[in-house]
This record gives C-alpha cells, sequence and structure tokens, in this order.
C-alpha cells in the first residue's frame, strides 16, 4: 500500500495520512446472503467491517438464489475503490 503522509491540521505533532495505492488486497474471498433484483444482484457480506457490498454478474450466480448464503471471490477491484478490506 502506498501511503501519502502530510502534517495534521491542528497543532499537535500528530500526521495524517491517505491511502494513494494499494498494490495487493489480502482478502478477495468473502462469504454474504445473495440479494437480486431483476437485471443485478449484490452480495450482502457477513463481515459488518465490510464497507461496501459485492456485485454479482447475474451469468455467475449458478443458480444461486435471493437469500441465499454464498461465497464470492473478487476478481477485479474498482480503480474507485480506496478502501482497503484486511
Amino acid at each position: 500500500m502506498k501511503i501519502h503522509l502530510y502534517p495534521h491540521r491542528s497543532r499537535s505533532s500528530r500526521m495524517e495520512g491517505e491511502v494513494v495505492q494499494v498494490m495487493k488486497r489480502e482478502r478477495p474471498i468473502f462469504v454474504g446472503i445473495i440479494e437480486k433484483s431483476q437485471n443485478f444482484a449484490f452480495l450482502i457480506t457477513d463481515n459488518k467491517k465490510c464497507p461496501y457490498d459485492i456485485f454479482l454478474a447475474p451469468d455467475k450466480l449458478k443458480g444461486g438464489k435471493n437469500g441465499q448464503k454464498a461465497i464470492a471471490r473478487i476478481i477485479e477491484w474498482p480503480q474507485k475503490c480506496k478502501k482497503s478490506y484486511r
């Protein structure tokens, strides 16, 4: 992970930082519940620390139905995804 550090805005000696690039994600596999609509689906993860829902391509559901438990593997992270899940 590449991080840009800069001085804290207040007068304290603490530093602030911003993640500018994620080099490698540690967890590509997530468990959760499938939430389907007519044209798309999401995996609502069981882990409450995961800050986002995962888009599931409808042609990759392999028969998965709304409300069923599923396992998803992230094969491509969006470029705008700034938070790293560990």
